[in-house]
C-alpha cells in the first residue's frame, strides 16, 4: 500500500507524491484494497474533518464529495 507516499499536503489538500486533489486514484485504490468499507469510510471520516478545518473557505459539500463519498458503493454497507 502507498497510502504514506501519497498523503494529503495539507493545508491545501493535494496529493504529496503526485500533486493531485487528495484523495487521489492511487490513494482511493490502495484503501479499497487495503480497507473494508467501515473502516474506510472512518478513516475518511476523520479526515473530512480535519479538511473542514483546513478549508474554511471551500463548501463542505464539496469536501465531503471529494474526501468521504467514493469509499463505500451507494448503500452497499447499510445492512452490515
Amino acid at each position: 500500500m502507498t497510502t504514506a507516499v501519497h498523503s494529503p499536503n495539507r493545508p491545501h489538500w493535494d496529493c504529496r507524491a503526485c500533486g493531485l486533489e487528495w484523495p487521489c486514484e492511487q490513494v482511493k485504490t490502495d484503501l479499497v484494497n487495503a480497507l473494508d468499507p467501515r473502516p474506510r469510510a472512518m478513516y475518511a471520516a476523520s479526515r473530512f474533518v480535519e479538511a473542514i478545518h483546513d478549508l474554511s473557505d471551500v463548501d463542505p459539500a464539496a469536501i465531503f464529495a471529494r474526501i468521504f463519498f467514493w469509499t463505500t458503493p451507494r448503500g452497499a454497507d447499510r445492512d452490515a
